[in-house]
């Protein structure tokens, strides 16, 4: 068998019958059994120019042709050798970092460990993305040198390991444009308190700091301030109340402004959107003239500044209520102590 007859594709055969190459079983006139190994560099360009099935031996210079079993077997072994390394680690440990990654989060939702642990992980699963950016950009610079295989598994990786630093990335900029903070009011001089949730806070971070906090609040979260409605404080309550099992945040305690308490106070829990920080509010509704004065607060558990989640909250929440308020049926009024007349008196007739 002739080398030329590897591949039936008359592309090989023009290839691999040109200048430059040799065979054992087809030497040429005048020349030895063993000829001279080709240029390298000229067997790397046309071995990417070659059907993919055909099998070039590199080590020599020369074209192999096996037969049958033999040539089936060294062929899928000759394809796995060409893969570079660089390039399926690259695929590996950014498939492993997604996992950690999402171990992580699968923490952090189920609270099955401290937040320490959990951040130790996701921070992991970063170097592992970043391990896998590197191989490669060095995975590429190979294959083009020696035209290896491998290129979509190192696009794979650079891909997924680019899609997992992104919001990291996108939170570490928005870091360098907030304060350090992760306790938000409406009220800084008389905040709302945490009573029912005040045990499972940290310690330490039940009260509001105030002092540098309100400063730096103010200065970055002007906008934040409490909300007035025209609703009489039971109406405001019952709507706010609504509006929060909407939103099905637990319920730590609930206390309608009735009776002598002429105040009513709401405390729940939300959690963040992608890594589910648990992030404690309480909301305090008191009468304001002949409506409502609606404050609200909103603190992190964890002493790590939060990135400006707790201050989208409260600004979202100050919205939908007041849309929930002006939507909200007038509540009829009620009847002034004069203006009820006293029920008739009924006597006892005597037999």
């Amino acid at each position: 068998m002739k080398a030329r007859a590897i591949c039936s594709a008359s592309r090989c055969r023009r290839t691999t019958s040109g200048p430059g190459w040799t065979s054992r079983s087809s030497p040429s006139a005048g020349s030895p059994d063993t000829a001279a190994p080709a240029d390298p560099g000229d067997i790397a360009r046309r071995r990417r120019s070659l059907y993919p099935f055909c099998i070039i031996g590199l080590h020599e210079g020369r074209v192999q042709a096996p037969a049958g079993r033999e040539a089936a077997v060294a062929r899928r072994l000759y394809i796995e050798e060409d893969l570079s390394p660089w390039a399926v680690w690259s695929s590996r440990l950014s498939l492993f970092a997604l996992a950690v990654a999402g171990l992580s989060a699968l923490i952090l939702t189920t609270g099955a460990f401290e937040f320490g642990p959990a951040l130790a992980t996701f921070g992991a699963a970063l170097a592992f993305a970043g391990v896998s950016i590197l191989f490669a950009l060095i995975a590429f610079i190979a294959i083009w040198r020696t035209g290896g295989a491998g290129l979509g598994r190192a696009l794979r990786g650079l891909f997924l390991s680019l899609l997992l630093l992104a919001y990291p990335a996108y939170l570490a900029q928005r870091a360098f444009k907030l304060p350090p903070i992760n306790d938000i009011s409406t009220d800084t001089v008389n905040p709302p308190r945490f009573v029912a949730l005040a045990p499972q806070r940290p310690p330490g971070h039940v009260a509001y700091p105030g002092g540098q906090t309100a400063q730096l609040q103010r200065a970055a979260y002007g906008d934040i301030v409490p909300l007035q409605v025209d609703l009489p404080p039971r109406n405001t309550y019952d709507v706010v109340l609504t509006l929060i099992n909407k939103h099905k945040w637990p319920i730590a305690a609930a206390q309608a402004p009735t009776g002598p308490r002429r105040e009513g106070t709401i405390e729940t829990t939300a959690r963040s959107l992608v890594m589910g920080f648990r992030e404690d509010v309480t909301i305090r509704i008191s009468p304001a003239g002949n409506g409502s004065r609606i404050d609200l607060r909103s603190a992190s558990r964890v002493s790590i500044p939060d990135l400006g989640t707790n201050a989208a909250r409260l600004r979202s929440l100050l919205e939908e209520i007041d849309e929930a308020v002006s939507n909200a049926p007038e509540p009829r009024p009620e009847p002034r102590p004069e203006d009820q007349k006293p029920a008739p008196r009924r006597t006892p007739k005597r037999s």
